[in-house]
């Protein structure tokens, strides 16, 4: 899934933030390790992947004079420099969840960046638990290229949505919540893998009766991916 025409011109840029948020102190990998219950598998991925990681900024209410609130107490920048040129969300899921608030990743390789982060919002069944979506991730941008400023707005919460808008690479239906949008976000990403399986099954498949029926799957779920990416 990659529909450009769904972000705004904010993700294309760098975006600035304010010196009084400036935070830069370099995250143990070690400590990420210990922290988390990640399978061994995730944690090798983790090891293979990672070069470093660094917190750049902490957006807090006092820093920007902007109101908080518990589901975003603050917001944290975290730079991640790979080793090569992808990362395994499971490995970025294990990240997040050691920081415990809202994160937004500038994740770099060789002279370019991207955005990345995962809608956190809280359980609706036990608020003390954490529920995050499906990773967003921009395209890579060249790190001379413009910037831009943060987007005004008047609370932490409503600078957290508004830039996880600009990540979502479909529009929005109207009167659509944000939790409804990233919710069909996830489904489409469900259905474009379970297209991409049928479409190898069908490579392999000899059989005539059972190619023709995964066809007119596939083209059902054709039909569904257009339908949830409108």
């Amino acid at each position: 899934m990659n529909k450009s025409g769904g972000a705004i011109s904010l993700m294309q840029k760098r975006l600035v933030f304010p010196e009084a948020t400036a935070f830069n102190r370099i995250v143990a990998k070690d400590k990420i390790l210990k922290q988390n219950m990640a399978p061994p598998g995730v944690k090798k991925l983790f090891k293979a992947q990672i070069e470093r990681i660094r917190c750049s900024y902490e957006l807090t209410s006092e820093k920007l004079n902007l109101k908080n609130s518990p589901d975003v107490p603050k917001i944290l920048i975290i730079q991640i420099f790979l080793k090569g040129d992808a990362v395994n969300n499971k490995v970025l899921e294990m990240i997040d969840r050691t920081f415990g608030v809202p994160v937004f990743f500038e994740l770099h390789y060789a002279d370019k960046f991207r955005y990345c982060a995962s809608y956190r919002r809280r359980s609706k069944s036990d608020p003390s638990t954490w529920v995050l979506s499906g990773y967003l991730t921009g395209n890579w941008i060249e790190k001379d290229t413009d910037t831009t400023p943060l987007p005004v707005t008047l609370s932490l919460d409503s600078l957290y949505r508004t830039i996880l808008k600009a990540m979502i690479p479909l529009p929005f239906r109207k009167g659509e919540a944000l939790d409804a949008l990233i919710s069909r976000v996830d489904r489409l990403r469900v259905k474009e893998r379970d297209a991409g399986r049928l479409e190898s099954r069908m490579e392999k498949e000899k059989q005539f009766n059972r190619k023709v029926g995964l066809n007119k799957s596939l083209n059902e779920l054709k039909q569904e991916i257009e339908n949830l990416s409108k």
